[in-house]
């Protein structure tokens, strides 16, 4: 399958992630910085290389209220169940991306020529992801909007 099929595949489970991650329903759209974060992603897989970009959106939180880096770990929580999303049956497989780093856990562990995640797959996601957050408004976190379609 090419990859622009794999992408258009995976944008509307990237959505249905989405909704639940920032509960979108009732916020009415997605945090502002997600746009960023996603698109400096990608940058930051092409200037580093992909293990050291997941270990920084992965990093902890320094505080409860660490919004910023609360935020970069769902975006890798989203990407690491989407790469967990099989095509053929159209669920995600979640029991496989529960722990919050397990993105990263599996890049280390399997860190060779037959690794299962390929750093194209996390590529494809994060495309999806990309593309699923367009979709939404962008809203200030602070601040509660009402309906997405306003």
């Amino acid at each position: 399958m090419s990859d622009k099929k794999v992408i258009e595949n995976l944008i509307s489970k990237a959505m249905e992630l989405l909704e639940k991650e920032f509960d979108i329903k009732n916020k009415g759209g997605v945090p502002k910085e997600l746009k960023g974060y996603i698109s400096n992603f990608g940058a930051s897989i092409i200037q580093s290389g992909l293990i050291p970009a997941v270990a920084f959106y992965e990093r902890k939180e320094t505080s409860k209220t660490d919004n910023v880096a609360i935020n970069r770990k769902k975006l890798m929580r989203i990407i690491g169940n989407l790469i967990g999303y099989d095509l053929k049956s159209k669920e995600i497989k979640t029991e496989k991306n529960s722990k919050d780093d397990i993105l990263l856990e599996e890049l280390i562990k399997n860190n060779g020529t037959d690794a299962k995640i390929k750093k194209k797959d996390i590529i494809n996601a994060s495309i999806a992801v990309k593309l699923a957050i367009r979709v939404y408004k962008q809203i200030d976190e602070n601040e509660k909007i009402g309906d997405k379609d306003e």
